[in-house]
């Protein structure tokens, strides 16, 4: 599939200072025929393998029931995943690392603001790669500061 993002920078000096408003990209939605021959083939695929499943949405339903993650744990789950955000990073260092995950995760809303959707995809990405950093409560293990 082929979908090409734009990203627009600003160089205006005035802007360095304002980072969430220093750039932006767009993606544009895909060509819908692209669409149309991939549901398919898709459902094929997940039908004959159990083992891929789509289990962010486990984890959006259990973050909008209950409450989100502490920032804390959130920071730990980043850092697990290889996006180092840690007590000492700025919230301009946190939104650039927050927008970068969000980039290559979720690109529909790459804003650089937490939010539950962009947890979920950290817990789900977790869970796939790194289960061994959840405990049976969906916490992440963090070691102690």
């Amino acid at each position: 599939m082929v979908n090409q993002a734009e990203c627009n920078f600003n160089t205006d000096q005035n802007m360095r200072s304002l980072y969430r408003e220093n750039y932006s990209c767009t993606f544009p939605d895909f060509d819908s025929k692209q669409i149309d021959l991939l549901i398919p083939l898709l459902k094929e695929i997940l039908s004959n393998h159990e083992e891929i499943k789509p289990t962010y949405i486990k984890y959006l339903r259990e973050f909008r029931k209950n409450n989100l993650p502490s920032i804390s744990e959130i920071r730990c789950a980043f850092n697990h995943y290889g996006y180092k955000i840690d007590s000492t990073s700025s919230e301009k260092d946190s939104f650039y690392v927050i927008r970068a995950f969000q980039y290559h995760f979720r690109p529909s809303n790459n804003n650089g603001s937490l939010d539950t959707e962009t947890i979920a995809i950290l817990w789900a990405l977790l869970e796939k790669y790194f289960p061994n950093v959840l405990d049976r409560n969906l916490k992440v293990i963090c070691p102690i500061d």
